[in-house]
């Protein structure tokens, strides 16, 4: 370009606006939600107030915006006009090319020959819109002529394209998408029309950024509040498929690193279309590094990590990355730093703090899902020190069982008294049953089964404890302390003082588990597969659930007593593997008793085969008994599990370390060099993000959620069903809906007895007109099952076009992000579970994209659900009354609130936290001293029985 002259400035219209016929309705109807916002706002909590507060905020602004109607045929002089403007946009695409093209022909003799030997460079569309990508900026930002050319040509392309989208949506009758397609209000100022970047990545994705997005799209570049912020944008509107990726793009201009933080079920999703978006015309490589504890890094590996950054920087290349990745580098800087023996280890442990200075002034993050990333719950600890089993083990699990069981025994009797507050489901012989206390259970039968707990103890029937052998006083007084939080001291003194030491700890223990609330707390707050379950590829222990069957990366229980009782129950729930059981037998047979500790398990089970009812009958090296009478019999023994738990589990799974270190979503959005920026479709969690971070609506999208509460209002929607019965029985339900249901939005996560294979699958079954099915798959790959075939990536499937011939579930960790186009008239049905907000709600609702203009949702819940919606009303609701959309609103925003209010006390402790950490590094980098550094850092971790459990502590549990 540099030996060629730019061709000669020529005239060139771009698209024009058509003149589309429109009509200016009336306002939307909102008195439905007036009438409950004005409901919520005589509530006297001042949190609720306020939500409902800003909820009326939104009505209002979407009362006052007029609705605007369009023709629902396009006229044939419609028609036409586009044609002829396609015809324009053809003939000014072809006539910029050859002037372009012309000036880069050979234009002497030498360049003839080279031509005419075949050697010329060929000059096509591509090549020529390539000169625009970042790796040839330099070249033709040195040749301001030739750029703005270039710049031209490229926006005549988009303008090729985009007639050609209109003639397509107008032929095919797609009316909705043709009238977003012509954007009315595309007259405004295009930021991106003459940024090559935006040009290029929507010639390659052949898509056009609609107004709204680019003023979106802008502000998160650059943001008008001048400091770290987060948007609202209506889900749908292209958040992930369009401004992340332009916005990405833009940002990536090798003085700064970009990063697109997403969750860990969105990472695959948003992989795929960065590089289908980013890596062709704007020829942008994207990178993933994920990085935990468990990655080895010394100085040598931390300057190449160094070096990729930089690497990425310079090229304009763009970091996808999860939270947890951008956490766990952080805290492993610091725990190398503080865990320094010898001032010759200094340089190696200062090399990842020297990265994160680098990255805290060189990174510019964009977060997808904000409202999730930057939740209060979410945070990363790193424990540190010398593992150290729990105080009084192992007494502190084998005490945790034998209540387990005698619990078991109290909630079936207890609810043939209370059934609605009770759930006791008896699973089979010798298994333990699945316990439930549910939501809505009276604290007066909370206080039933505790006191009858605290009995059982106090009359000897634990027998780690043997409290039938005190002083009478001092039983009479057991019931007081292992049942009332606030005792008085001197009571609190005596018992004490007649309790030897090892009777203490347990009474203690107990005292922990019944009066504490913590056995109330994991039965009736932790879901099973939802909040808690295995994860035996890290650890034998329960850990934390994300979602359905989704663990939490590297997370842990930080309460050694919950941790207890959820591995206790998970392994009841979940039953030993064959390497489970196949250690069970090789550790019994080392016992200097064995046959007494089987004989326990044989009772457990009466249905045990005759063969191996006594233990020389057990023959380990016949493989075929093994797996034909002693995994049938054994796998799901409650007994057998308490001696795994026991034996293996708990002796290499519980320890403590004396301290931790702890990061939150207050680092994520800690104030740096540059700013970062971030959006979701929901924005509850808005009064709870950190003090760095603020919500603003610069684009006036106030109105977004009264609009998405109005879509879930229209007579559509305005259907409910109760659940009962498993899932086998509910997808049965599912199937005999009319009109038929295609999607099932598992937003409740109810969907608990079945893998999502399995649940899909059965629903082939029961739908045989159906071709396949698709679901996320147990590496949040997006996968389809054919009828007769096997799982295959559905990116790369023939039913990506052709949705209309599948069923599609979605698991509750995916009805957040999730973007798939449905046919205009699917129906989904969303299920309702505890603790689902109004975001989580609309989020699982708004997967559906068409929602109010042609698709629609029903809603199903269990029967403590239904109550919880029924009692939720200002008026109860009767339990053979109808309920209606609404009533599942208010309760949503009513869980919305006892949320909020619960988290509160931790979004105040996660900020005294980060600014205690900030104030000490601050304090390191002055006076260059790591123990300052170790102490704004390090809490402790493990704490004794007597301090956790003591008349005076009232421990949060959660």
């Amino acid at each position: 370009m540099q030996s060629r002259l730019a061709p000669g400035a020529t005239e060139i219209i771009l698209f024009s606006k058509f003149s589309i016929s429109r009509c200016i309705g009336s306002s939307t109807n909102t008195s439905r939600l007036a009438g409950l916002f004005a409901d919520l706002q005589a509530s006297e909590c001042p949190l609720t107030k306020q939500y409902a507060s800003d909820l009326e905020k939104s009505r209002k602004e979407l009362d006052s915006k007029p609705r605007l109607s369009f023709p629902r045929q396009i006229s044939p002089t419609t028609v036409e006009d586009l044609e002829q403007a396609r015809e324009r946009c053809r003939n000014n695409l072809a006539s910029t090319f050859q002037q372009l093209s012309s000036r880069f022909s050979p234009q002497t003799d030498i360049e003839g020959i080279i031509f005419t030997a075949g050697v010329w460079p060929r000059i096509t569309p591509r090549i020529v819109l390539q000169q625009l990508s970042l790796q040839n900026r330099g070249h033709t930002d040195s040749l301001p002529r030739w750029k703005n050319e270039l710049i031209g040509y490229a926006q005549v392309f988009v303008d090729y394209q985009r007639s050609q989208r209109l003639i397509n949506l107008a032929h095919s009758k797609n009316i909705e998408e043709f009238y977003k397609e012509l954007d009315l209000s595309s007259g405004e100022f295009d930021p991106g029309l003459d940024n090559p970047d935006w040009l290029l990545v929507q010639i390659d994705g052949n898509f056009g950024a609609r107004a709204l997005q680019r003023r979106v799209g802008q502000e998160m570049i650059s943001p008008s509040s001048g400091s770290n912020t987060v948007l609202q944008l209506n889900m749908g509107e292209g958040k992930s498929s369009v401004i992340v990726p332009i916005v990405a793009c833009s940002l990536a201009d090798s003085s700064q690193l970009v990063r697109v933080v997403v969750l860990k079920p969105l990472w695959r999703q948003m992989f795929d279309l960065l590089v289908n978006r980013l890596s062709g015309l704007a020829n942008r490589r994207i990178y993933y590094l994920p990085f935990g504890r468990h990655v080895p890094i010394d100085a040598i590996s931390a300057q190449k990590l160094r070096d990729l950054y930089e690497e990425c920087m310079r090229n304009g290349g763009i970091i996808l990355i999860q939270p947890e990745h951008i956490l766990s580098f952080k805290l492993m800087g610091i725990d190398r730093l503080i865990s320094i023996k010898g001032s010759s280890e200094i340089a190696d442990k200062n090399a990842l703090r020297e990265i994160q200075g680098w990255l805290d002034t060189h990174t510019r993050d964009i977060l997808d899902e904000s409202d999730e990333i930057l939740h209060v719950r979410y945070q990363l600890v790193y424990t540190i020190g010398k593992q150290q089993p729990p105080e009084d083990h192992p007494d502190r699990w084998t005490t945790t069982q034998q209540l387990l069981g005698l619990c078991a025994t109290h909630i079936e009797k207890l609810q043939r008294e209370y059934p609605d507050s009770l759930a006791h489901r008896f699973t089979g012989d010798a298994q333990f049953p699945t316990l439930r206390i549910m939501p809505d259970c009276p604290i007066k039968v909370e206080r039933k089964l505790t006191c009858a707990l605290a009995t059982d103890v106090r009359d000897g029937r634990v027998l780690n404890l043997n409290c039938d052998r005190l002083p009478l006083d001092v039983r009479s007084s057991l019931i007081e302390l292992l049942t009332n939080k606030k005792l008085p001291f001197s009571e609190y003194k005596r018992l004490r003082e007649a309790c030897d030491s090892t009777t203490w700890k347990g009474l203690l223990l107990v005292r922990g588990l019944l009066a504490s609330g913590i056995l109330v707390f994991a039965l009736k707050h932790k879901l099973y597969r939802v909040d808690y379950g295995l994860d035996l590829s890290r650890s034998l222990l329960a850990v934390p659930y994300r979602a359905k069957d989704i663990p939490s990366l590297k997370a842990e229980f930080g309460h050694p007593d919950i941790a207890i009782v959820l591995t206790c129950l998970s392994y009841y729930y979940h039953g030993l593997t064959d390497d489970h059981l196949d250690r069970c037998f090789k550790l019994l047979f080392k016992l200097d008793n064995p046959s007494e500790e089987y004989e326990q398990w044989v009772k457990r089970n009466k249905a045990t085969p005759e063969e191996v009812k006594q233990l020389n009958g057990v023959n380990l090296l016949d493989r075929e008994q093994f797996a034909k009478r002693l995994i049938p019999t054994f796998a799901r023994n409650s007994a057998t599990i308490n001696f795994f738990l026991s034996s293996v589990v708990f002796p290499k799974g519980a320890k403590e370390f004396p301290s931790k270190l702890s990061t939150s979503g207050w680092d994520l959005a800690e104030t740096k060099h540059h700013f970062t920026t971030g959006f979701s479709g929901t924005n509850d969690n808005r009064y709870l993000l950190p003090t760095s971070i603020a919500q603003t609506d610069p684009v006036k999208q106030l109105s977004t959620n009264a609009l998405v509460l109005d879509y879930i209002l229209q007579a559509e929607n305005n259907h409910y069903v109760c659940m009962r019965g498993n899932n086998e029985r509910f997808l049965e339900l599912l199937v005999a809906q009319d009109p038929e249901i295609r999607v099932l939005l598992d937003v409740g996560a109810l969907m608990l007895e079945l893998q999502n294979e399995e649940l899909v699958r059965y629903w082939l079954r029961l739908r045989p007109d159906v071709e396949a099915a698709v679901y996320f798959n147990d590496c949040d790959e997006l996968v389809v099952l054919p009828r007769n075939g096997t799982p295959a990536l559905f990116s790369t499937s023939s039913f990506t076009q052709q949705l209309d011939k599948c069923i599609v579930y979605l698991d509750d960790g995916h009805t957040r992000g999730t973007d798939l186009k449905f046919p205009r008239e699917t129906r989904a049905l969303v299920t309702l579970g505890p603790k689902v907000t109004k975001d989580r709600l609309l989020q699982g609702c708004m997967r559906m994209r068409k929602l109010g203009h042609g698709q629609s949702v029903i809603f199903a819940a269990p029967p403590e659900i239904d109550a919880q919606i029924r009692n939720a009303s200002p008026s109860p609701i009767k339990p053979d009354a109808r309920i209606d959309a609404l009533d599942i609103l208010r309760w949503a925003m009513l869980e919305t609130c006892k949320d909020l209010k619960h988290h509160v006390p931790h979004w105040t402790q996660q900020g005294v936290e980060y600014f205690r950490r900030n104030l000490s590094e601050k304090e390191y980098e002055k006076i260059d001293d790591i123990a300052t550094l170790a102490e704004g850092w390090t809490k402790p971790e493990s704490r004794s029985l007597e301090e956790m459990l003591s008349k005076s502590q009232t421990y949060d549990v959660d």
